[in-house]
């Protein structure tokens, strides 16, 4: 949720500009959105008593788990989409109206609770991107863009 701030945002910004939303959107995200994301999380694990073999179970989990939200599939996952994450539910939050709802990766039961569920009965999001603010193409481009902008 952090990342949807205005100080980090410039940097999770590129995640979000892409115009189509499908499991290769997964991977990408800014080196910076990666290391304070990821790596600080991972790191602060660790120091709390997590053990490495832990890190085993859980990246493959995490990648598969982040491609399959990403996924350009119209599962809505029945009932289940107040518990888990489904493709749907997460392309809802890549289009430029509802990009601050639907933040959970894995378990939508947290926007629920929160109240930043966002999943209209027989609706699909049609549109995605950052709507009137602009990320500047290029993979060179794109890592600048949030330190200059």
């Amino acid at each position: 949720r952090a990342f949807h701030r205005e100080t980090l945002w410039r940097f999770h910004s590129v995640h979000h500009a892409s115009q189509d939303v499908d499991w290769i959107s997964a991977a990408r995200f800014h080196p910076i959105n990666i290391l304070l994301g990821t790596v600080s999380v991972d790191v602060i694990a660790l120091l709390s008593g997590i053990t490495p073999d832990v890190f085993l179970i859980i990246g493959p989990f995490a990648t598969v788990s982040s491609a399959f939200v990403h996924a350009n599939l119209d599962w809505t996952l029945g009932p289940l989409k107040y518990l888990l994450a489904g493709p749907v539910f997460h392309r809802w939050h890549h289009t430029p109206e509802h990009s601050r709802q639907n933040f959970a990766g894995t378990f939508s039961l947290f926007d629920w609770l929160f109240g930043t569920f966002y999943m209209p009965e027989g609706a699909l999001p049609e549109h995605f991107g950052l709507g009137e603010e602009r990320v500047p193409e290029g993979f060179a481009r794109q890592i600048l863009y949030p330190l200059v902008a």
